[in-house]
C-alpha cells in the first residue's frame, strides 16, 4: 500500500505545476490551436498606410494592386522627406566675417580691460587683496572685470568695431572711444 499512497511527482523531482504545464504543452488541442492561429509576417506583402494615403486607395484587395501601392507609397515617402543638408535650428550659419567680428570684439574688450584682468589674477594667486577677498574667490574683482568686458563688448558692437569696410584708423578710434567711456563709467560707479 505504500507505493499507492506516494505521489507520482515525488520520485521525479518535479512539482505539480511543472507536470501540468508540460502536459498542457504536449496536448494535441493546444498544438492544433497554435498551428492554426500562429501569426505569420511577410515584410514584402505587409504595407502600412501612410497618413497622406486616402482610404479609397487602400481599399483594393487584389495582391497586384497592393504590391504597386506599396511601391508607389515607398517612393512618395522618399520624395516628401527633406534633405539633411539644412542646419538644425531656425538660425542660418553666420558668415565668416561675422565670426571674425565677434572674435575681434572679444579680443578688443579683453585688451581694454587688461588692468582689471591683472588685478583679478593677482587676487586669485594671493599676491594682492585681503584674506577675505581670497576666501570669497575674489568676487569683487571678478564682477569688475566681467562688467568691464560686457560694457566694452556692447559699445564695440554698437559702434561697428571690425565691420567690413572699416579702416584700421576707424577701428582704433572706436576702440579708444569704448575704452574711455567704460573707464569713466567704472570710475563714476566707484565714487
Amino acid at each position: 500500500m505504500a507505493p499507492a499512497t506516494s505521489t507520482p511527482t515525488s520520485g521525479s523531482g518535479q512539482g505539480f505545476m511543472s507536470e501540468y504545464m508540460s502536459d498542457l504543452s504536449q496536448s494535441q488541442d493546444l498544438n492544433a490551436f497554435l498551428q492554426q492561429n500562429q501569426p505569420t509576417y511577410d515584410p514584402a506583402s505587409h504595407s502600412t498606410p501612410l497618413p497622406s494615403d486616402t482610404p479609397s486607395s487602400s481599399s483594393s484587395s487584389s495582391s497586384s494592386s497592393s504590391s504597386t501601392s506599396s511601391s508607389s507609397s515607398g517612393s512618395s515617402t522618399t520624395s516628401q522627406r527633406k534633405p539633411f543638408d539644412a542646419p538644425v535650428g531656425s538660425h542660418p550659419l553666420p558668415s565668416a566675417h561675422a565670426v571674425f567680428q565677434k572674435q575681434a570684439i572679444q579680443t578688443a574688450s579683453l585688451d581694454n580691460c587688461a588692468d582689471l584682468n591683472v588685478e583679478l589674477t593677482d587676487c586669485l594667486l594671493g599676491k594682492a587683496g585681503t584674506w577675505w577677498d581670497r576666501a570669497s574667490m575674489c568676487m569683487k574683482a571678478k564682477e569688475k572685470f566681467g562688467k568691464c568686458c560686457r560694457l566694452n563688448k556692447e559699445l564695440l558692437h554698437e559702434k561697428g568695431y571690425a565691420k567690413e569696410g572699416n579702416t584700421a584708423a576707424q577701428d582704433r578710434a572706436i576702440l579708444d572711444y569704448a575704452d574711455k567711456v567704460v573707464q569713466e563709467a567704472m570710475k563714476a560707479e566707484k565714487s
